[in-house]
């Protein structure tokens, strides 16, 4: 099974945060499920969103080094994200392109060599 992190960054966005579960958690393989969606956040609990809306995130960030897949949220604090959230997806071997600032294209395994 396919694993998917998605990271909710404060204050989330909780359209973003729905997306993920709603295309790839009914998404089947053989007749058996084809992902594994799992939201998480710097610090598991309650997250603040862009409204009233609280949303409990019981995942932290250790969820992303076992993931196929990372997807980040959109969020309100680009300037100001929590460092923990960088560190998790900042490490020398699994940038894969930064062809435009500010973007990064990240696998969270990085290939050792020929993938074949």
């Amino acid at each position: 099974m396919h694993r998917v992190a998605v990271i909710a960054v404060p204050p989330a966005t909780t359209f973003d945060l729905s997306i993920p579960e709603l295309v790839l958690g009914e998404m089947t393989v053989d007749g058996r499920p084809g992902y594994d969606v799992r939201i998480c956040t710097a610090e598991p609990g309650p997250v603040v969103t862009g409204g009233s809306l609280h949303v409990t995130v019981p995942h932290g960030l250790e969820i992303v080094e076992d993931a196929d897949t990372v997807i980040v949220t959109g969020t309100g604090a680009r300037d100001d994200v929590d460092p923990r959230v960088l560190r998790a997806l900042r490490r020398d071997d699994n940038v894969l392109a930064a062809e435009r600032e500010p973007w990064l294209a990240i696998d969270p395994k990085p290939l050792a060599g020929d993938p074949g």
